[in-house]
């Protein structure tokens, strides 16, 4: 994951070059930008969790909530 403060400027230099500084919309827009890259950044971390482990889980008598929550999430 990529710390907020290494993207602090690059969002700064580019609200200010779409002429955005001191609006609504330049507060919302590098939230809304950055979005697409945390889901990427989260599905990949997913698909590295090892089957094995959730399908333990599974066998133990555990559903889809409790595996997320209590073996995924952590």
């Amino acid at each position: 994951m990529v710390p907020p403060i290494f993207t602090t400027l690059p969002n700064f230099v580019l609200i200010k070059e779409l002429g955005l500084l001191n609006t609504f919309l330049g507060i919302v827009l590098p939230h809304l930008l950055m979005t697409p890259f945390a889901v990427f950044f989260l599905r990949q971390f997913f698909l590295g969790i090892n089957a094995g482990v959730e399908e333990a889980a599974r066998i133990d008598g555990a559903g889809h909530v409790r595996t997320f929550f209590r073996i995924v999430l952590p």
